[in-house]
């Protein structure tokens, strides 16, 4: 198989804390959303979606939780 040609991409990143907290919003929504159509779409019965999902929900919960201890820890 032909190997293809790289794609140049060109980054605008905000400058204000404004943009930065909309882009980052953003971004965990998008993502937020890839997680529920991938967990949507196995062949999983309801059930262990529904484990899934509160699996994923319990990961974010603890990295916010040491993100903030980090965060006081580091003040």
């Amino acid at each position: 198989m032909p190997k293809s040609q790289p794609i140049k991409l060109v980054m605008h990143y905000p400058k204000t804390e404004e943009g930065i907290r909309q882009l980052s919003q953003q971004v965990a929504e998008a993502h937020a959303e890839a997680v529920i159509h991938k967990i949507s779409s196995t062949r999983s019965s309801v059930k262990e979606k529904i484990a899934m999902m509160q699996a994923v929900a319990n990961a974010v919960q603890t990295e916010r939780q040491i993100s903030k201890e980090q965060n006081e820890i580091g003040r």
